[in-house]
């Protein structure tokens, strides 16, 4: 059965390309393809790819290869070597098979950081012998746990519980050596297995990054070995090469052409990637295949992004590190160790950006960075560096505590230059270095890492380290796994190790573990110096304690666990998708094809798990976010302790993600739980912390002011107690300062009030004096009525100026505000019309019109009084009333003074209008200042007039600018002058005849005959008494 090829535009739709058959003897290779510039993704795997092979043009050459009299290569046949030596295992007679990809072996060079091969030599014998160190923890805690859930768990079946289809299951695991090359190549060979749907592609891609080798350009075919003979399934049938010419473009001798050795194509879904750095260059060829990958520990910061298209068919189980950060700050400020060391490695993507959120966290949490520093072991003055390191860990001695977020090689390093300098410094130079150690999951949970440290004696006093985790909620369901697993490993034994085949690295294990010769059959010799027989019975895993000493690292066993059981979930929901009446033929076609692409990315997802005792389901991972972030807490030195606690966004709905059993701690005899790592001691009471200047986060004590409350704990700065406060007398709390305001009982409220009094009193007497001579010459004369008008205005000003005393509120400084206007416009508009009426009779007089003028009578200044004072009553109500007055506290030394806040623009216009008028009597009593006998009431108008300017010349700058507690005092003093001004120079006059020149008051009278006479001689000279009386 054939899949349809579609036709692709996303990368090669455009120039043909021909590939000419190369000198090698590879016979004819032609791939037309057509070709644009691909995505972001693809070129950078087109790069990666082209450097990795660069040497390799475009065929095998199998002719001439070093292991050509092993194998082809593995790129080109998918051959399996069942070896304990071998980098590549494929199970074989499968329809489905999972991938895997571990680093089992590490390099020789570089210390196993990585370091690349030589491109001349990426052959599987160059990789074998680059890749020096065997990982056999690897082989326990990553492989075993693989094989086991397909072949043990679920043997080797694939059942859907809807349909009723079953499918067999096997896998592929390729060893990634630690580098990034081999990961990339091994990526690209398991690319090779996958069921695309895009032959033209795949096709394009390959001819051009990829050893492509045809039927004839073959080397000898090598025979299969027993038991692995390749039978013809639905899989194999269907995504085989026997009939692919006609699908995918491709001419004569191409390797899509009908004989062409390919692998078969029935890999649905890979997990594995256990190390960062080489998720993106692997993920980018694997999302090239839309190949779904999940990986049980890549814990790099930036990998997920689906929202944004970014790695969209990779997963992971573990949370990124910059989650670990937020965990090992917690950790710090659990035990308050606010002033700690952050050192971690550099030149990759796993120390520096975690030390980026190491410091992130700790601005945030208040947690100080004594010294940050970071090292590689690639440095070629790395001793130097380390040498820097260790000497400024002795010249913080405060910082006690040191996080460490750095690879294993590393943290070795460093620990051994500790050593080093231990061993040669004074006891109490040597004693500077006792620290606790606080590390990040890649050092703290490195297989037998704290072993070679006790054989170096380089072990860290007391080291704490983080650990990924599933959720809690997922540990019920993963507890019943791991028992099963666990159960599985007592049951092995040297017989049982020798007989299986699903894993051919056990046996080699097994030799190491043991210290024996002849687990394995095959013949590879020099693996282990002992020639000793592994038939011993009581060679092995005897209970769970020996189990837990030889797997240091059973927290990544679940995850390899929760990784490989959410592949095999996902492949089982695509295949309870396919209908129950598929015939068996077709299942493994449509299972693969769905597998490759969306649909598989989906299921993934959609997997659940039991997260509950009452059976719950809940999602693993999501599709838009990162797995929730949980971390076990565990001694470093796991032979002497085991966890300690737990570290988990939102566990049980508490905002407290940390939990520490303090005694579970392995504490040592240099290092007890009363450690401190703090920049100092905290202050006594009533002083607080000053930052020093030579060294950061450290500080000095000193006295806090009056105004400063001091911290309980004395470990913080002096902190101000804000406007209206002052401490207390330990200066440990801050109390509010006591309200004062102008009050009645205060000395000034009771100056004030006395002064108001004897005004009043006064005006009440110049009104009783007044009455009492209404009908004398002066009184007329004086115009009787306005100046009982004035009076009582007199009074209502004087009243108003008391409303400034008392305890301010909005209610009481509105009234206050309300009635402060009106007795200004109001007595000055009574002057303003009774000087008018004086200029207007004294140019009558002057044109010798003697008839009565109505604009002259009472009523008439009456009426214009009240439209004048209207006029600012009115404006006064609507602009207080738009803008409500408020209260206005002014802090003082000792107290806080209340006053009323008025709105000073409003203020402005009101006060300018009582100018204005004050501005236009006295024009008018300038004007009408000369008018003839002895008693010239302008004159008195004019200088009242000229007074009133004074007193608010002076008092309106201290009003508006001073804004101290005296501004209702200067409110009130303005009002008592106002009126106090009027009195004196304009009635005290007319109270001296009254009382005191009687005779003054008659002679008027007298004088109006006298007046007459001269009428009519010198009709110009006119007195004002008689047009009064007129």
């Amino acid at each position: 059965m054939l899949i349809k090829s579609r036709k692709s535009s996303e990368h090669w739709n455009a120039a043909e390309h021909i590939m000419a058959p190369n000198s090698t003897g590879c016979g004819s290779l032609r791939c037309r393809r057509r070709f644009t510039p691909a995505p972001v993704l693809a070129r950078l795997l087109l790069l990666t790819a082209c450097l990795l092979l660069l040497s390799e043009s475009v065929c095998c050459q199998v002719a001439d290869s070093p292991w050509a009299d092993r194998q082809q290569d593995p790129l080109c046949v998918p051959t399996q070597n069942n070896t304990a030596d071998s980098h590549y295992f494929k199970t074989a007679n499968v329809s489905v098979v999972i991938g895997a990809l571990f680093p089992l072996f590490e390099l020789s060079a570089g210390k196993g950081n990585g370091a690349a091969l030589p491109f001349a030599d990426v052959s599987e014998d160059g990789i074998r012998k680059a890749c020096g160190l065997f990982r056999d923890f690897i082989v326990l805690d990553h492989i075993e746990v693989f094989s086991f859930l397909i072949n043990k768990r679920y043997k080797g079946r694939l059942t859907s519980s809807v349909s009723g289809h079953n499918l067999s299951m096997g896998y592929t695991i390729a060893d990634t050596c630690s580098s990034l090359f081999v990961s990339s190549r091994m990526a690209l060979r398991f690319g090779a297995e996958t069921p695309l749907r895009d032959r033209k592609s795949f096709c394009g891609l390959r001819a051009e990054l990829l050893p492509v080798c045809s039927a004839e350009a073959g080397g000898p075919e090598e025979e299969a070995e027993p038991g692995n003979e390749t039978t013809t399934t639905a899989a194999s049938t269907a995504f085989g090469t026997a009939d692919m010419g006609d699908e995918t473009g491709m001419e004569d001798g191409g390797m899509c052409q009908s004989g062409a050795m390919a692998p078969e194509r029935n890999m649905a879904i890979t997990v594995g990637l256990t190390e960062s750095r080489v998720v993106l260059p692997v993920s980018t060829i694997f999302t090239l295949e839309k190949l779904t990958h999940i990986s049980p520990s890549a814990t790099g910061n930036g990998f997920i992004n689906h929202s944004e298209g970014q790695l969209p068919f990779f997963f992971r189980t573990v949370p990124p590190d910059e989650s670990q950060a937020q965990a090992l700050i917690d950790i710090a400020l659990h035990f308050n160790w606010t002033y700690i060391i952050a050192l971690a490695s550099s030149n990759d993507n796993y120390g520096t950006p975690g030390l980026i959120k190491l410091e992130e966290v700790a601005n945030a949490k208040n947690v100080c960075i004594a010294y940050k520093a970071t090292f590689s072991t690639d440095d070629p003055l790395i001793d130097v560096v380390l040498e820097d390191i260790v000497t400024q860990l002795k010249v913080y001695d405060e910082a006690k505590a040191v996080i460490l977020f750095a690879r294993r090689h590393e943290a070795t390093a460093l620990f051994e230059m500790i050593r080093k300098h231990k061993d040669g410094d004074e006891p109490e130079a040597a004693a500077k270095l006792d620290k606790v150690w606080l590390g990040s999951d890649y050092w703290g949970t490195a297989s037998n890492l704290a072993n070679k440290l006790k054989t170096l004696n380089a072990l860290p006093p007391v080291a704490l380290v983080v650990r990924p985790r599933l959720p809690l909620e997922f540990d019920g369901f993963m507890n019943a796994l791991e028992e099963e697993y666990i159960e599985h490993l007592l049951s092995l034994d040297t017989a049982a190790v020798r007989s299986q085949t699903a894993n051919p690295w056990l046996c080699r294990f097994w030799e190491n573990l043991f210290n024996c010769g002849d687990a394995c059959d095959d013949d590879y010799k020099g693996r282990t110096p002992s020639n000793r027989s592994c038939d011993d019975p009581s060679f092995r895993l005897h209970d769970r304690s020996v189990i837990e000493k030889t797997i240091p690292r059973m927290g990544w066993t679940r995850n390899v666990l929760a990784s490989t059981e959410l592949a095999i979930q996902a492949t089982k929901l695509l295949l309870d998708s396919i209908p129950a009446n598929t015939s068996a033929d077709e299942v493994a076609h449509i299972l693969l094809g769905l597998a490759n692409g969306e649909a598989m990315r989906k299921a993934v997802v959609d997997v659940k798990f039991p997260c509950s005792p009452s059976g719950d389901q809940c999602q693993l991972i999501t599709d838009t976010s990162e797995p929730t972030a949980a971390f076990d807490i565990a001694n470093f030195d796991s032979a002497e302790g085991g966890d300690v606690g737990h570290w988990q966004v939102g566990v049980n709905g508490s905002q407290d993600p940390l939990y520490i059993n303090e005694s579970s701690i392995v504490w040592s005899a240099l290092i007890g739980p009363s450690v401190v790592s703090s920049c100092q001691e905290p202050c006594p009471i009533g002083q607080g912390q000053k930052s020093r200047t030579d060294r950061p986060c450290c500080f000095d004590c000193i006295n806090c002011t009056d105004r400063e409350m001091a911290p309980e704990d004395g470990s913080g700065e002096c902190k101000s107690c804000g406007d209206g406060y002052r401490a207390s007398a330990n200066k440990t709390a801050c109390k509010a300062l006591p309200e004062r305001y102008l009050d009645w009982g205060d000395p000034i409220g009771i100056v004030l009030t006395v002064v108001v009094a004897v005004c009043m009193m006064l005006v009440f007497l110049t009104l009783a004096v007044f009455f009492y001579y209404r009908q004398s010459p002066v009184a007329k004369a004086s115009d009787y009525n306005l100046m009982v008008l004035i009076l009582i205005g007199m009074l209502v000003g004087y009243a108003v100026s008391l409303l400034q005393i008392g305890r301010p509120s909005v209610v009481h400084c509105t009234i206050a505000k309300l009635a402060q206007s009106p007795p200004f416009i109001f007595t000055t508009a009574t002057l303003l019309i009774k000087t008018s009426r004086l200029a207007r009779m004294a140019k009558a007089a002057q044109k010798m019109k003697f008839s009565r003028q109505w604009t002259l009578g009472i009523a008439a200044q009456v009426v214009f009084i009240a439209i004048v004072s209207l006029v600012g009553i009115m404006l006064d109500l609507s602009l207080t009333l738009t803008k409500m007055p408020s209260i206005l506290p002014s802090h003082q030394t000792d107290e806080t003074y209340l006053l009323c806040q008025y709105d000073p623009a409003r203020s402005a216009v009101l006060d300018s209008y009582v100018v204005i008028l004050i501005v236009i009597t006295s024009v008018f009593a300038f004007v009408t200042r000369k008018m003839p006998m002895n008693f010239n009431e302008a004159r008195h108008i004019f200088l009242t007039s000229f007074c009133l300017c004074a007193v608010w010349g002076m008092l309106a700058p201290p009003i508006y600018f001073s804004g101290g507690e005296y501004v209702a005092v200067l409110y009130s003093l303005r009002l008592i002058t106002h009126m106090l001004a009027i009195w004196l120079f304009l009635f005290t006059p007319r109270l001296y005849i009254f009382l005191f020149r009687k005779h003054r008051n008659s002679i008027y009278a007298d004088q109006d005959s006298r007046a007459s006479s001269r009428r009519r001689r010198r009709p110009s000279q006119m007195s004002t008494p008689a047009l009064s009386a007129a």
